[in-house]
């Protein structure tokens, strides 16, 4: 990774991303679509004009407008990043939440349930709605790999929930733990998040609450992953881990 970082001013600029997202996306030689509108706000979504034979990776943040750093390292490595080859990003998924700042989106729904497990009873929000009407196309996309950004506002240290087959988790989400830990620590056994489950060595694993991550997994990729840097980390030392997580989290599922 490039050691620039760029920082925003105002890191809850919604025009800025946009604007950000289309120019890099031209830049990158990356396709630019809108899946759907939340009221006059796009989610983005940006594609491979070319294919190849390396595993296919989605990489997403801004579910939690709240959680903003995810969005300015997504950003930053699109600019900076050098693995880019089958690749696709959703830069932000709640651009209303993101806008005003706060945890969910349209008609302040929780963004980020109800795409699996209809047991749970749980209702997805509009901007659940607009990914499940793409299921098959992103399923498609992050058919290898399935990395989602967010943040934790409650906690001051880094932790990872991942969603793998099998009893425990693999060096993947170990080695992203390593990476965000090297700056925030990471969380100790047994403590519990506020959003469910309890950390073992730093990892949830296989906590299925209906995410959009759950839904990944449920729905045949092999590694779905949210790493949880602590908001009330400084912001540039925050962006730069995330972008290093991406492009740590490409490299492994690529090798």
């Amino acid at each position: 990774m490039n050691e620039n970082i760029f920082v925003p001013d105002n890191p809850n600029d919604l025009e800025l991303v946009i604007s950000l997202t289309k120019k890099l996306s031209a830049e990158r030689g990356l396709a630019y679509q809108e899946l759907g509108m939340i009221d006059s706000c796009p989610i983005m979504l940006l594609t491979p004009k070319t294919t190849s034979d390396a595993k296919k990776i989605l990489a997403a943040a801004g579910f939690h407008g709240n959680e903003y750093a995810g969005v300015w390292g997504l950003i930053n490595y699109l600019q900076y990043g050098s693995k880019l080859e089958n690749v696709s990003f959703l830069p932000l998924v709640s651009p209303i939440a993101f806008k005003e700042n706060r945890r969910y989106g349209k008609d302040n729904k929780i963004s980020n349930q109800g795409f699996c497990h209809p047991e749970m009873n749980l209702i997805p929000s509009e901007e659940g709605k607009i990914l499940i009407s793409h299921a098959e196309l992103l399923l498609s996309l992050g058919r290898d790999g399935f990395i989602s950004l967010h943040e934790a506002p409650e906690k001051k240290m880094f932790y990872v929930y991942a969603f793998e087959k099998g009893d425990q988790p693999s060096s993947i989400p170990k080695e992203l733990l390593r990476v965000g830990a090297k700056e925030f620590g990471y969380a100790a056994d047994g403590t519990a998040m506020q959003y469910g489950g309890t950390a073992k060595d730093g990892i949830i694993f296989n906590f299925h609450d209906s995410s959009f991550e759950d839904f990944m997994f449920e729905n045949g990729v092999p590694h779905s992953i949210v790493t949880e840097t602590p908001t009330s980390g400084n912001l540039e030392k925050r962006i730069k881990t995330i972008a290093e997580i991406i492009d740590t989290f490409i490299r492994l599922v690529q090798a």
